[in-house]
């Protein structure tokens, strides 16, 4: 599935998309991993926010299988 850099996804999406539950999502949120808007109770996601997201997890990835 490709990632819309322009679009807006709901939480339910995200977690379709990244294949993550839904504590990891409040982990990534919580930590401030992964950016979101907020209105009321609902958040927001722009499709660039999840590509930065998987960018970062993929260079973190990385760092550690090097030092190891």
């Amino acid at each position: 599935m490709q990632i819309d850099p322009n679009a807006i996804y709901r939480p339910e999406d995200v977690k379709a998309i990244l294949k993550i539950g839904r504590m990891t999502l409040g982990y990534a949120c919580k930590s401030g991993k992964l950016k979101f808007a907020q209105q009321g109770r609902q958040r927001f996601f722009r499709g660039q926010w999840l590509l930065d997201y998987v960018d970062n997890s993929v260079i973190q990835n990385q760092a550690q299988t090097q030092t190891v």
